[in-house]
């Protein structure tokens, strides 16, 4: 019996550690650091998708976001290859975070649209994204609203700039990731 007290009380612990462990780590080296902002304000991903990958296969690439009280939260971008011919090449990303409650587009007016990711973007024959949901134009931004456990924290805006992500023959190599903080 003693035992199952000790292993729940573990649980406990290590639940509520999860939720502000990410504070703690954060305020540490910010302070260390001396860098103080209201959070990602801005992402910017440079990649390429190889263009004759399988259909159905995924490329997962990770993120790190700051909410606007300076805690640190991992979010995860997965990338699904959906189809691939000669005239359509179109993948599809869905950007997840434990710590998210939701992770929306947000479209130039500010207007949530379309649910939650995933984005499906398009490539023409060149590689270069040809339309984004089925628009041309920029990539939308990422509104999103922070569970709970994250408190004090509001939901946040995040521009997202995928300009740089192309669909070549060339193979996958790890992406390069911009990230701006807001003042």
């Amino acid at each position: 019996m003693k035992t199952r007290k000790i292993i729940l009380s573990l649980l406990t612990l290590s639940l509520v550690f999860a939720c502000h462990e990410a504070d703690a780590l954060t305020t540490e080296e910010n302070d260390h650091d001396a860098i103080r902002h209201k959070g990602t304000s801005h992402i910017a991903i440079q990649m390429n998708m190889p263009r004759r990958s399988a259909q159905g296969s995924s490329i997962g690439v990770p993120l790190l976001i700051y909410d606007n009280t300076n805690i640190r939260h991992y979010a995860f971008s997965t990338w699904h290859h959906q189809v691939y011919t000669q005239d359509d090449n179109v993948w599809s990303v869905k950007i997840t975070c434990r710590d998210a409650a939701f992770i929306q587009k947000e479209n130039a007016f500010g207007e949530i649209f379309g649910g939650e990711t995933p984005l499906v973007i398009s490539f023409d024959r060149q590689g270069k994204i040809s339309s984004l949901d089925g628009l041309s134009g920029t990539a939308p931004a990422l509104f999103i609203t922070w569970h709970q456990c994250a408190l004090g924290t509001s939901s946040q805006t995040i521009s997202l700039d995928l300009s740089h992500v192309t669909s070549q023959d060339t193979p996958y190599k790890h992406p390069r990731i911009d990230y701006n903080l807001s003042e």
